[in-house]
C-alpha cells in the first residue's frame, strides 16, 4: 500500500516491522534485505532516530547469522545515528546489541565498555520496562562471559521487576528461554523441563525462532537432567540445519 508513495517514514517503519517478522520465521536473508531497505528510506528523510533503531536491528540480525564483524559495524552505525538524533530512547539497545556482537567476536573488554554505557542509559531513563530489558539482556552477556551466578541474579531482578507490575516475565519480553533457565537453577530441572516442553508445543508451533531457541534449551535441560539428549530433541534440532 505504501510502496511508491512519498510517505517514506511510514514505509521505512513497515519494512523494519517486516524484517522482524521474517527473522521470527528464520528467513534471515529476506529479513536483512528488508532492514537494508528500511535503513535506506530512513536515510533519505534524514531520520537519525529511525536509522539508529534499524541499524541496531541489523546488528542483532548479523549476530544471529554468525557474522560478528558485520554486526559490530552495524552496531557502531546505530550508536552514531543515535547520538546524532535529537531524541533516541532506544540507545541502550544499541549498546547492548554491540556488546553481544563484541562478546561473540572474542573482544570482551570492548563488550564490557558497551555494557557499562548501556547501564548508564538505563539509569538515566529510570523506567521499569527499561530496567527489565536491561536485566534480561545483561543476563545474556553474563552467560557469554561465563558468569552463571551473575546471570541468575540479573534474571531474578528482572522477575522481581515484572512481578511488581503484576506481569509475567515471559509475557512481557517473550524470552521464555530465560524463564526456563532461571527455573532450572532455582526450582530444579524437572519443572524447567515441563515448562520448556509446554512452550515448544504452544508458542513454538507458531514461531520457528522460539521453537528453535526452546529446543536448544530443552537439549541443555535434558543433558543436565539425565546426562544425554533425547533422540526426539536431536531430530528437531537437525531440522534447523538448513537455516
Amino acid at each position: 500500500l505504501l510502496e511508491g508513495s512519498r510517505r517514506l517514514g511510514e514505509l521505512s517503519l513497515a519494512y523494519n516491522g517486516l524484517a522482524l517478522s521474517l527473522e521470527e520465521l528464520l528467513d534471515l536473508p529476506a529479513a536483512e534485505q528488508a532492514l537494508l531497505r528500511a535503513l535506506g528510506l530512513a536515510k533519505q528523510i534524514a531520520d537519525d532516530s529511525r536509522c539508529s533503531i534499524v541499524a541496531g536491528n541489523l546488528c542483532s540480525l548479523c549476530t544471529v547469522s554468525g557474522r560478528f564483524a558485520e554486526a559490530v559495524e552495524a552496531g557502531h552505525q546505530s550508536i552514531r545515528f543515535g547520538k546524532r538524533a535529537l531524541n533516541q530512547p532506544a540507545l541502550m539497545n544499541s549498546y547492548l546489541n554491540l556488546a553481544e556482537a563484541y562478546m561473540m567476536l572474542g573482544r570482551p573488554d570492548d563488550a564490557r565498555e558497551c555494557w557499562s554505557l548501556a547501564e548508564k542509559q538505563s539509569r538515566d531513563e529510570n523506567r521499569w520496562r527499561t530496567k527489565l530489558q536491561f536485566s534480561i539482556e545483561s543476563a545474556n552477556l553474563a552467560l557469554l562471559e561465563g558468569n552463571v551466578g551473575k546471570a541468575i541474579d540479573l534474571l531474578s531482578t528482572a522477575e522481581q521487576v515484572a512481578e511488581s507490575k503484576a506481569v509475567r516475565l515471559g509475557a512481557v519480553i517473550g524470552l521464555h528461554k530465560w524463564q526456563a533457565f532461571l527455573m532450572a537453577h532455582t526450582s530444579g530441572f524437572d519443572g524447567a523441563l515441563e515448562f520448556t516442553r509446554g512452550v515448544c508445543d504452544s508458542v513454538g508451533s507458531r514461531n520457528p525462532l522460539v521453537r528453535f531457541e526452546m529446543t536448544v534449551v530443552l537439549a541443555w535441560i535434558e543433558r543436565h537432567r539425565s546426562g544425554s539428549v533425547s533422540r526426539e530433541t536431536v531430530s528437531i534440532l537437525s531440522d534447523f540445519e538448513r537455516f
